[in-house]
């Protein structure tokens, strides 16, 4: 109490008792009760000096004699006041004498709460102090509020009048009933009845009173035999509200005709299934429609530590009642349905003390108690689980399983209930049903199959219907219905976010329900499931984990191919050599034009390194406006790049390519698939890569989603370096581009036209220019790789070098020159790949020859051959000589033999050491160093490469191209190559990119013929 509450008190206290002397005096003078708000126009005083006041009650004015001296009404003239106490007629000249107890001013006061007459004063009093600190709208709002919550507890009040009320009324009330009632119920009364009639205290006697309330609210009438149950009925009233599940339909009817035949109602039947089944409402329909009262009881998330609001309480309490489940059980009757949502749910108390309901044996109130005999009620449970329900419990019970209803039955029930439903409360025509299309989408993307969302949904839509004024339910699409809910704005940022903690990756699969594949929707549908009703935490932690990859990765939309699309992006980004972008284009139309759903777009990319397959690849995506993934497989891994690991392994995960699709959270299924240096991985990978590659499959089954995920539409490129380590089944099955080393041409071409320009923009360079010279020196003598991956990375070191030495900046033009080139560069890089010794060029049986690296590097270098009439050996052979090579120095000897037409002296053949030999190319090359011996002629400048055989045949050889580009850089001027060689050449357009002259031959003597004669 504050202490303006206690001031309040003590002064009323005081005025009472000043006011009770006063009262004993004129106790006589047949008084009336005086409580009056009137308006003090004029005071005055009396020749006593007692106040007379002229006052306004009404609209009338009237003057009124006071017991109270003209000082107590100090300050209130004008004023309106109430005036409490007594008032009196009497014969003077003043018509009314107020003998008054109190006057409060109560001009201040809320105008709503002074006009009404469903308070009291002292309640108006209090209130209007509580709230005279606010301002004049929110006393006004506050006394609205309070005039309605007293209208409101008159309402209640009201609905709360019994009709029995005394012993007496209950009394006759029994004498009716008692025939019907049971023999419990009837003792229980008349020993209460009779309690009653002792002395006992007013608490004792509500306490009776009530319990013989509860005794006699049964509807004992309405229980007194068995009642005929109605399956006919029941079927239709089942059919209106619930789709599906016919087979356990069937069995629940079973049950009731039973029931009909030997009037026994059938044991508990336990309905089990997710609540999406509609079990509940399931239920409830049932117990209703049985003919019968019913109640329901839902407990679900309650937690009691007593469970006396369920059992009733003990009437030695004050204000002691029956239970809830006693309660539950008037409502239904003791023949009637009492339906148990949820049990799973409850807490273990509640459910023990549930189990003699369950078990339908007797059931004790504490504050009633009866025993009730529930033999003859029908008690029906749902539950998600069976584990949930003990075995005791489950023997005497009839369980049934709810699977989640298919499709096509929820589709259904839209069209055939949910919709009707909300159409006819609302008043609008449903004429058309809704398409399958768009009760999928309000299914999945914005229900999550919850069937309570999907009701909410379709009543949403009811309204805003009636809200637009129309009178029929509108004909939605698809788009109409994304349209309805999200914004676009809104749709594509949740698409584009990836997505990790288990509530945003819901909404997001929801949401973009649409854009995943119906395999996929099936399995995040089944994870979902096992999120929400599996116990087990490590089934949970996988669903989780799952479901975080499947939903950052859609469909996709594939665009039509438009040709040239990819030679234009090429073309920003590579210098083409040998058609390949027409060659990929073509890989691509192909699908397009064969309508081969099953069929994957597959191209291997096969060069030396830095040759430009992977940017080939991300420039091909890009202009296909698709994702791309890369993912080396160079020895990183087996099966499991492909396919994943078993979730019961430790670290399992799915696939790589599933794991670098969800990176982005909005990866797709028709993106692009890098598969880089293949050549380098295992043969686990190989076993893997040929049943992912598989053209006649549509789908690769992933070991740790386990779930099959659609491959169809991927544009698979692997990249690989040797493709003699590509098994010939995998060949087979894809669409192979070569890619050729960079002659000297390309790349000056590609410095000049790729690489500056793309380093004046980084580095925002006014003017970047190289002079001719030095972009020859660093051609020649730095640049020896078959491929550009270290040119831009060389240019960035000379420019970042330029700037160090402009105190950190760049002039406007910078201009590189072969100073730059040497000075920051360093030492020329050329050495050990021309290994032509300088003095022998130009002598007697010296041959220059031609050699690739491992690498795939071309060198120059050189074959020499000596008389040496002193060796112990016929033929002495040195260098890096082995295999094939050897034999080549066998025929090469037999072939000068059969030339000359006579037995060869002792000679000694070396071979100088740029590179390994174990081929036979060098075969023209020995030959033509033995006969320059021989013969004693000396051979021009020029190069040679190609096999020879005993008749003096020449024949192929590999790395023709990059032999050629060694010799260029080695200023050899002619290369004779074999015919067969050289064609290649042509075909490839490689020819037309060397500066150097090409002789094809096919013969010996023609390369006897061309050198010397």
């Amino acid at each position: 109490m504050t202490f303006e509450d206690a001031l309040y008190d003590v002064n009323t206290k005081m005025e009472d008792r000043a006011f009770g002397a006063v009262k004993q005096d004129i106790t006589n003078q047949g008084c009336k009760t005086l409580g009056e708000t009137v308006r003090l126009l004029e005071i005055g005083a009396n020749t006593e000096g007692l106040a007379i006041l002229k006052v306004e009650v009404g609209g009338k004015e009237k003057c009124v004699l006071t017991n109270r001296k003209a000082e107590y009404f100090d300050g209130l003239e004008n004023r309106i006041v109430y005036i409490s106490g007594l008032k009196s007629l009497c014969k003077k000249e003043v018509g009314e004498t107020w003998y008054i107890r109190s006057c409060k001013d109560v001009t201040d006061r809320e105008k709503n709460i002074a006009n009404s007459n469903k308070l009291s004063e002292e309640e108006k009093e209090m209130f209007q102090r509580n709230i005279e600190k606010f301002s004049p709208e929110i006393q006004r709002d506050l006394g609205l509020k309070k005039l309605e919550l007293v209208d409101k507890q008159e309402q209640v009040k009201e609905s709360e009048k019994i009709l029995y009320k005394d012993p007496e009324e209950y009394d006759a009330l029994y004498m009716v009933l008692k025939k019907v009632m049971p023999q419990e119920f009837r003792d229980i009364y008349e020993s209460v009845r009779c309690r009653l009639d002792k002395n006992c205290s007013a608490s004792e006697k509500k306490n009776y009173l009530k319990q013989m309330a509860d005794i006699m609210e049964f509807n004992w009438i309405r229980d007194a035999d068995y009642k005929y149950i109605d399956i006919s009925y029941l079927r239709e009233k089942i059919n209106v509200t619930h789709i599906g599940h016919r087979k356990q339909l069937e069995e629940i009817y079973t049950e009731f005709e039973a029931a009909n035949i030997s009037e026994i109602m059938p044991k508990t039947i336990c309905l089990i299934g997710h609540p999406d089944t509609g079990i509940n409402q399931l239920a409830e329909t049932i117990a209703s429609s049985i003919g019968r009262g019913y109640s329901v009881l839902n407990l679900a998330g309650i937690h009691m530590k007593e469970t006396d609001s369920l059992t009733g309480t003990s009437k030695i309490y004050e204000n002691a009642r029956s239970g809830l489940i006693f309660e539950r059980i008037k409502q239904a009757g003791v023949r009637g349905g009492l339906v148990i949502q949820d049990f799973e749910s409850y807490d273990p108390e509640i459910r023990n003390t549930l189990t003699p309901v369950l078990q339908k044996t007797s059931f004790l109130d504490k504050f009633v108690e009866v025993e009730i005999n529930l033999s003859n009620m029908f008690v029906i449970v749902t539950c998600s689980d069976i584990k949930d329900i003990p075995m005791s419990l489950r023997a005497n019970m009839t369980t049934i399983y709810f699977q989640d209803a298919e499709e096509n039955e929820i589709i259904e029930t839209i069209n055939k209930i949910i919709a009707p439903k909300y159409c006819r409360e609302y008043g609008i025509e449903f004429s058309k049903m809704i398409p399958d299309e768009c009760c999928r989408t309000l299914i999945y993307k914005f229900a999550n199959r919850d069937m309570n969302k999907l009701d909410n949904l379709i009543r949403s839509i009811v309204v805003n219907t009636v809200t637009n004024g129309e009178k029929i339910f509108p004909d939605y699409s698809v788009r109409d219905i994304n349209e309805f809910y999200y914004a676009e704005e809104d749709y594509e940022k949740t698409r584009n976010t990836y997505v990790r903690e288990i509530t945003g990756t819901e909404h997001k699969f929801f949401t973009c329900y649409d854009e995943y594949p119906a395999c996929i929707q099936k399995k995040v549908i089944k994870l979902f499931e096992i999120l929400n009703w599996e116990s087990d935490e490590s089934q949970k932690e996988y669903a989780r984990d799952a479901i975080h990859y499947l939903s950052n990765i859609f469909t996709g939309r594939i665009e039509p191919f438009a040709i040239g699309v990819v030679i234009k992006e090429l073309s920003k980004t590579h210098y083409l050599q040998n058609d390949f972008g027409e060659r990929i284009e073509a890989a691509i139309l192909s699908k397009q034009l064969e309508h081969n759903t099953n069929k994957m777009t597959i191209i291997g990319l096969d060069g030396n390194a830095g040759t430009g397959k992977s940017s080939t690849a991300i420039s091909v995506s890009r202009a296909l406006k698709r994702n791309c993934v890369k993912i080396n497989v160079g020895g990183a891994g087996g099966a499991e790049i492909i396919k994943g690991t078993n979730k019961v392994l430790r670290n399992a995960g799915p696939s790589m390519i599933v794991r670098e699709l969800a990176k982005s959270g909005h990866g797709c299924y028709s993106d692009v698939i890098i598969l880089d240096e293949v050549d380098k991985a295992t043969p686990e990978f190989f076993n893997a890569l040929y049943e992912f590659l598989d053209p006649n499959e549509e789908y690769i089954y992933d070991q740790y989603l386990e779930c099959s995920i659609p491959k169809n539409n991927f544009l698979v490129m692997l990249t690989f370096n040797d493709i003699s380590c590509i098994p010939l089944p995998i060949r087979d099955r894809m669409e192979i581009i070569e890619y050729s080393n960079y002659s000297m041409q390309d790349k000056k071409v590609i410095i000049s036209n790729y690489i500056l320009p793309k380093l004046k923009e980084k580095f925002s360079i006014g003017e970047l220019t190289i002079e001719n010279d030095a972009l020859d020196l660093y051609i020649h003598d730095y640049d020896v790789v078959p491929g550009m991956r270290n040119v831009e990375r060389d240019f960035e070191y000379i420019l970042m070098n330029i700037a160090r030495n402009n105190k950190g900046k760049f002039a406007k033009t910078v201009s590189v020159n072969k100073s730059f080139i040497i000075e920051f560069l360093g030492e020329r890089r050329s050495f050990g790949f021309n290994d032509i010794p300088p003095r022998s060029v130009g002598k007697c049986g010296m041959a220059q020859a031609l050699a690739v690296t491992a690498g795939g590097i071309g060198v120059s270098t050189a074959v020499e051959t000596v008389v040496n009439p002193y060796q112990e050996k016929k033929v002495e052979i040195t260098g890096l000589l082995e295999g094939s090579c050897l034999e080549s120095v066998s025929i090469a000897c037999c072939y000068v033999s059969k030339y000359m037409k006579k037995k060869l002296p002792k000679i000694h053949i070396h071979m100088t050491d740029a590179a390994k030999k174990d081929g036979p190319s060098a075969g023209v090359t020995i030959t033509m160093s033995i006969l320059s011996c021989l013969l004693e002629k000396t051979l021009p400048n020029v190069a040679f490469t190609g096999s020879v055989d005993l008749f003096g045949n020449i024949g192929p050889v590999g790395g023709v191209y990059e032999k050629c580009i060694a010799a260029e850089r080695a200023s050899i001027g002619n290369v004779i190559v074999p015919s067969e060689c050289y064609k290649r050449l042509v075909e490839r357009k490689e020819i037309d990119r060397l500066n150097i002259e090409i002789v094809p031959v096919d013969t010996v003597e023609e390369v006897i013929k061309y050198v010397w004669e």
